[in-house]
């Protein structure tokens, strides 16, 4: 039993190794620890090349933002010139569509007015009737005569016919000359173009009349050119 026994020395030697070897976990522990804390530490403050990276992407992220703002913007002008285009294209189309509409109704209105022209110059054709071998124009006369003279002016560019008409003759052969000649000078005392005036003259020398063809054998006919009613 006596050499199992510890002697006091022995006890403080190994009270000094538990003391120590306390120590040292301790300071192991505490060793883990701060290198802990250190890590910790160097991700929350990176080093300063990492902050001049941060710094560097930051003024990219800013750069590109005004360009993207820039592109949605004149995305937004692309897109409103090309409505306008569209709109200007409708426009001119509405508009040639008129126009062909106004060209179209103006050549039917053209037509038109044309024909009213000439049914006027057809009905404007006069049948002027004298008392029996007289010559000179009465106050009915003239008046048709008037309403002749009133459209000739709108139509300067037209010739002018009158034709006298007589009978027998032997007793009437100048009379059919001088009832155009004297409506050939009224029609030029009131402004007709007296180049635009042409006369012949028609002489029946049937012997037996009735009293409708003799009246219409003194009479004169006055008519413009290609617009003689039933000719």
């Amino acid at each position: 039993m006596s050499q199992y026994r510890i002697t006091t020395r022995g006890k403080i030697v190994i009270g000094l190794l538990i003391v120590m070897l306390f120590i040292g976990s301790y300071l192991l522990i505490g060793k883990f620890i701060g290198a802990g804390k250190g890590n910790v530490e160097s991700n929350d403050n990176p080093p300063i090349d990492t902050q001049a990276d941060l710094v560097e992407q930051s003024t990219t992220v800013q750069t590109q933002a005004p360009q993207i703002e820039t592109t949605r913007e004149e995305s937004v002008q692309t897109q409103t010139t090309t409505e306008q285009t569209q709109e200007t294209t409708a426009q001119t189309q509405e508009a040639t569509e008129q126009s062909d509409t106004v060209e179209t109704t103006t050549a039917k209105d053209a037509q038109s007015s044309l024909h009213n022209d000439e049914i006027q110059l057809y009905k404007a054709a006069l049948e002027v009737y004298f008392k029996p071998n007289e010559t000179e124009l009465t106050e009915s006369i003239t008046e048709l005569l008037d309403d002749f003279i009133f459209i000739a002016k709108d139509h300067p560019e037209l010739p002018i016919r009158i034709v006298g008409h007589t009978l027998n003759k032997d007793v009437n052969s100048g009379v059919a000359e001088q009832r155009a000649n004297t409506i050939a000078a009224y029609l030029v005392s009131k402004g007709v173009a007296q180049e635009a005036i042409h006369i012949t003259y028609q002489i029946d020398s049937k012997s037996d009349y009735s009293e409708d063809e003799f009246k219409r054998l003194i009479r004169a006919d006055v008519f413009f050119e290609n617009f003689r009613p039933g000719k």
